[in-house]
């Protein structure tokens, strides 16, 4: 069985019956405490730049862009508002050996997406959890910092996990939405090096755009490498630490 079946399956097995109250608890606080950092970051120049690029680029009427009186596509909302909880970096993070990520980075991706699919607060709970589990096992087992590339490579993958759940794809789709995501969104650490530059509080952004147009072009029957990680060329080196981590549902237990 491939890595992008296990991770497909886990995703799809994912229940909030399974959540303990605790991890129901806390997966709250984060998408109110995401929400409340956004509109914190609310005028500051690259957050209305790409508000301004997004109005341009994503119109729509399907998703709210948060702070805003306008409406976007679920891709435009999903890097909207995702760069509105990352602008300040007040948000959460996830302390693995050699790798820190900021689950947080998924949440916007995964409520429009629940937006866009009418979702409940319960099913909006499922992506969240699906997508943090997945960040925190990519972040402990499979680090890429020292390999020149930046974490939110990996959030490019646990958002189209979250991003698939709200969208209800099965399987199938969901391990085509993992390929064409991780395989065509690779950032370069170099984004947090050197000098601080806009796009390092942009970037998890363009991830969350990113997971969320892989999931809609699946949605829509696109096909991507369902041997993202073990396949020639591909991401091998992670593949078997991702395998004995991404076996069963965990109910988010790495990151809550």
């Amino acid at each position: 069985m491939t890595t992008t079946e296990e991770l497909a399956e886990f995703v799809n097995a994912v229940s909030h019956e399974d959540f303990s109250e605790n991890t129901r608890e806390e997966l709250k606080k984060r998408t109110l405490d995401s929400l409340g950092i956004g509109i914190a970051a609310l005028g500051h120049e690259p957050v209305e730049d790409v508000h301004d690029t997004c109005r341009r680029a994503n119109p729509g009427t399907g998703c709210t862009l948060w702070g805003r009186s306008d409406s976007a596509s679920p891709v435009g909302a999903a890097m909207h508002n995702t760069a509105l909880t990352r602008y300040l970096d007040f948000m959460d993070s996830f302390l693995a050996p050699r790798e820190t990520p900021h689950p947080s980075d998924n949440i916007g991706a995964v409520v429009a997406a629940g937006e866009e699919a009418g979702a409940t607060g319960e099913e909006l709970l499922e992506g969240i959890g699906a997508a943090y589990e997945v960040q925190g096992e990519l972040a402990w087992n499979a680090p890429v910092r020292d390999e020149g590339f930046d974490h939110v490579t990996h959030t490019v993958i646990s958002a189209a996990c979250g991003v698939a759940k709200m969208l209800n794809l099965d399987v199938e789709a969901t391990r085509n939405a993992i390929g064409i995501a991780g395989t065509a969104h690779n950032a370069l650490r170099v984004t947090r090096t050197g000098g601080i530059n806009e796009w390092k509080g942009i970037a998890s952004a363009n991830a969350a755009r990113n997971a969320t147009y892989a999931c809609l072009l699946a949605q829509e029957g696109m096909e991507g490498p369902k041997n993202l990680f073990e396949g020639q060329k591909g991401g091998s080196r992670s593949s078997a630490a991702i395998s004995r981590s991404i076996s069963t549902p965990l109910a988010c237990g790495s990151t809550t």
